[in-house]
């Protein structure tokens, strides 16, 4: 399969990243097994996202975050390279300001 991209606009609330298919059902058609997803905060935004396993992902519980405003902090994380055990995007859960973009790069199997 090809590289998939996409970009989920937040809304201030935590989100599934699977939010930016077209089929959202948990499990559905679209949502499918990647061996690795790059996820990386639109730096034109400057806000912090936080990324979580659930969705009681927040500033104060989360997984990791991406800052785009900090020199030191992340801008980019990668979840993956797996060969076994692979994660789809309802599987991560997320949480920015209003407006922030996300955007995502998957390799699916």
């Amino acid at each position: 399969m090809a590289l998939r991209q996409y970009s989920l606009t937040l809304n201030g609330s935590a989100q599934r990243l699977s939010t930016v298919l077209t089929d959202t059902t948990v499990g559905g058609s679209e949502d499918v097994a990647y061996r690795q997803i790059i996820l990386q905060a639109d730096p034109a935004n400057g806000a912090v996202v936080y990324i979580g396993a659930n969705s009681n992902v927040s500033s104060t519980n989360h997984g990791c975050s991406l800052d785009p405003t900090q020199a030191t902090a992340q801008d980019r994380v990668s979840i993956g390279p797996f060969e076994a055990g692979p994660v789809k995007l309802s599987d991560i859960w997320v949480i920015g300001t209003n407006a922030q973009r996300l955007m995502v790069l998957g390799v699916p199997y």
